[in-house]
């Protein structure tokens, strides 16, 4: 690229919005080569959580915790638990799998976040209400992004499956939750 561009368009999204590594170098050539008053698409992405009931997640665990082949796996359950999972296309969650409202953890702005905060961890901790008696066994990680005014893009639960799917983070055991119920989620990422 030789001089300024009006727009630069960049997936840099992952599954919820930043952990594929992807926003640094945008910034850096949002720095060096968009003009004054130029466009980023997407401009605004924000990254959400949810409790949720994660049917694959639970079936794998329930498998490897009942010692299949008379195989004792614990050490694998653990590493399982410790691991988060990208969906991507071969499975999405529903309405239906949410355990509680979603809660916001950070929203990114294309246009102003200057590159040191985007090679830097981010981290955030939100509350997360519950409304209805259930079981969790993961959180759910997604974006909402503003590609430009007027046209958002969402792959939460619920939200119509796309190639980006959704990452989740399995909880070590099932929690049973009920009405009322408030639960204070926290993530941090680390730069690759």
């Amino acid at each position: 690229v030789t001089g300024q561009v009006d727009v630069i368009v960049a997936e840099w999204l992952g599954g919820f919005g930043i952990e594929e590594g992807m926003l640094v170098p945008v910034i850096a050539a949002r720095g060096r080569w968009l003009k004054p008053g130029g466009v980023m698409i997407p401009r605004l992405v924000t990254a959400w959580t949810a409790l949720v009931h994660d049917r694959y997640s639970g079936e794998m665990l329930e498998f490897l915790r009942d010692n299949p082949y008379g195989l004792k796996l614990d050490d694998l359950v653990d590493a399982t638990v410790n691991e988060i999972v990208y969906s991507g296309t071969f499975r999405h969650l529903a309405a239906g799998d949410r355990r509680s409202g979603p809660g916001r953890l950070w929203t990114t702005d294309a246009d102003r976040i200057p590159l040191a905060q985007a090679q830097a961890p981010h981290h955030a901790e939100t509350l997360l209400s519950v409304r209805d008696h259930g079981t969790a066994n993961a959180l759910a990680l997604w974006f909402s992004a503003e590609l430009a005014p007027g046209i958002p893009l969402s792959v939460g639960p619920g939200d119509p499956p796309t190639h980006w799917g959704m990452t989740t983070a399995p909880l070590r055991w099932p929690v049973e939750l009920t009405p009322g119920m408030v639960v204070r989620a926290r993530v941090r990422t680390a730069p690759a």
